[in-house]
């Protein structure tokens, strides 16, 4: 058993929930198609909400926070246009069948937030820490002068947040790549009327 079946194993249950969701997975199912024995799977996993937590800490926690940090990094004093570019690339990958699917954490967020103290705490945990890295960017822009000085920064990273979680609702539900990226592209007209003066 090495570390790379540990991380196949949480890759593939990550595949697993978003297509199905936590509650319908079938670790059976996932140990057959990755060709493991039981014995390597409970080996790393005893339990199925061992197997649900580490895939929201190692895959959804970096998947989610990486893109915040490297705004912050690498725009600096100019969040909005990172910010754009973030959303931006979400349209890019967008398809009818992507849509279909939602967005793997606000789907397990809604499946499980409330069933599971566990769940709860690190999804929780996933959105704070971005809004924290906008939050942050966000100041960093208005003290440039890049960011309008009516802009509350905290209350905007949160708006931003929701507003791109409901764009990937409204996708799923309606099954439509399009009202997803016509959702966001209104998301980018309001960033951009926020923009400063300097």
């Amino acid at each position: 058993m090495t570390t790379d079946t540990r991380t196949r194993i949480v890759q593939q249950h990550f595949q697993a929930i978003w297509k199905d969701g936590f509650q319908a997975i079938r670790t059976d199912k996932v140990i057959q198609e990755l060709g493991i024995t039981k014995g390597a799977f409970y080996h790393y996993f005893p339990t199925k909400l061992d197997i649900g937590y580490a895939v929201v800490d190692e895959f959804l926690s970096p998947l989610y926070i990486s893109p915040f940090e490297k705004i912050k990094i690498e725009f600096g004093a100019d969040p909005i246009t990172g910010i754009i570019e973030h959303l931006e690339e979400h349209q890019e990958g967008m398809s009818p069948e992507r849509a279909a699917l939602g967005c793997p954490l606000t789907n397990l967020a809604m499946e499980m937030s409330g069933l599971d103290e566990g769940f709860h705490t690190r999804i929780n945990a996933i959105y704070e820490g971005i809004q924290h890295l906008l939050n942050q960017s966000l100041i960093q822009g208005q003290q440039a002068g890049n960011v309008t000085a009516t802009v509350q920064p905290a209350r905007l990273a949160w708006h931003i947040i929701g507003s791109l979680q409901g764009a990937y609702a409204i996708g799923k539900v309606c099954r439509s790549h399009r009202y997803f990226n016509d959702n966001v592209d209104h998301i980018i007209l309001y960033l951009e009327t926020l923009r400063g003066n300097s």
